[in-house]
């Protein structure tokens, strides 16, 4: 039970980086088209 319970937990964790490392790419590329568009 314990085991199950240090699982979930580090799925969940993990779950969440995941989300913030793109949220924080998806911000990034955002950032370089925007530079692109504003040299074009």
């Amino acid at each position: 039970m314990e085991k199950l319970f240090s699982d979930m937990s580090l799925t969940v964790a993990l779950d969440g980086l995941e989300m913030d490392q793109g949220e924080r790419v998806l911000s990034r590329v955002g950032r370089a088209l925007g530079a692109l568009e504003g040299q074009g």
